[in-house]
C-alpha cells in the first residue's frame, strides 16, 4: 500500500529526501542562494575566481566567501552582478526570461538542476513570494508530486540523458505544502527543455490550475526529441 504522503505512481521510484539550503550552520537561504548563483555563472562562462573578482573589482577571497555561503554579496556588489549576468545572456535565455516576465499565465523558468532562474508574476502570487528570494536555489516550492515526478524522469541527468523533450503531468500542492497557499492547488503542468546556443539546458514549465476533484496520481506523459512532432 502506497504510503499516504507520496503520489502513488506505478514504476514510479520513491521519493528521495530533498537537500536542504540551510544543512551548513550560519548559511542562509539568501546566501545559500547567491553561492549556488555565482558557481553556476562562473561554470557557465569558464571563469576563475581571479576572473570573476576582477570583473567586480573585490579580491579572490570575498568570491570564495560568497561561493561558500559564508557571505552574501552587498546590495551594490549584488546589482553588478545582477547586471553582469544580464548582459552575457543568450537570445534564447534573454527570450524565456522575457516571456516569463510579460505572461499573465503561470510560469517558471529552471536550469538544468533544476534551479530557479526566473518565475512568472502570476506564479509569485499564487504561492505568495517573490522571486528575488528564491532565485538560484534548487527546485524551491516543489511538492511531493513534482519530485517524484521527477524522480520518474531519473533526476537532472536522467532527464537529459534520457532525451526528454516534453513532460505533462497533474501536480497536487496540499494547502500549506512548502508553499503560504491556504487550499490545495491542482496544477495541470507542461515541462519542455530548451538549449540555447552555449550549450545550456533549461526547463520551461507552463502551468494551468485544475479543479481538486480532477486530480488523480499518474505517470507523466512524455515526449522524446526522436518522437514525432
Amino acid at each position: 500500500m502506497a504510503s499516504p504522503n507520496k503520489p502513488d505512481f506505478k514504476d514510479t521510484p520513491d521519493v528521495k529526501d530533498k537537500p536542504d539550503v540551510k544543512d551548513t550552520p550560519g548559511i542562509t537561504d539568501k546566501k545559500a542562494a547567491w553561492a549556488t548563483r555565482i558557481v553556476a555563472y562562473r561554470d557557465a562562462h569558464g571563469l576563475t575566481q581571479e576572473d570573476l573578482a576582477e570583473m567586480v573589482d573585490v579580491d579572490h577571497t570575498t568570491i570564495s566567501r560568497w561561493e561558500r555561503g559564508r557571505d552574501a554579496p552587498s546590495k551594490q556588489k549584488q546589482q553588478l552582478l545582477n547586471k553582469l549576468v544580464e548582459t552575457r545572456l543568450t537570445t534564447v535565455d534573454r527570450a524565456l526570461r522575457d516571456l516569463i516576465d510579460f505572461t499573465g499565465d503561470i510560469a517558471v523558468l529552471l536550469d538544468k538542476d533544476y534551479r530557479l532562474v526566473r518565475a512568472s508574476a502570476a506564479h509569485q502570487k499564487l504561492l505568495n513570494y517573490h522571486q528575488a528570494d528564491v532565485i538560484g536555489q534548487q527546485h524551491p516550492f516543489w511538492t511531493d508530486t513534482m519530485f517524484a515526478i521527477m524522480e520518474h524522469a531519473g533526476g537532472p541527468k536522467g532527464w537529459w540523458d534520457n532525451g526528454i523533450y516534453r513532460m505533462d503531468f497533474m501536480s497536487l500542492r496540499k494547502a500549506g505544502e512548502r508553499a503560504k497557499n491556504q487550499v490545495d492547488i491542482v496544477s495541470q503542468v507542461r515541462t519542455v527543455t530548451v538549449r540555447d546556443s552555449m550549450g545550456e539546458v533549461y526547463r520551461y514549465a507552463l502551468t494551468k490550475t485544475a479543479p481538486r476533484a480532477l486530480y488523480k496520481p499518474q505517470p507523466p506523459k512524455v515526449v522524446r526529441f526522436g518522437d514525432a512532432a
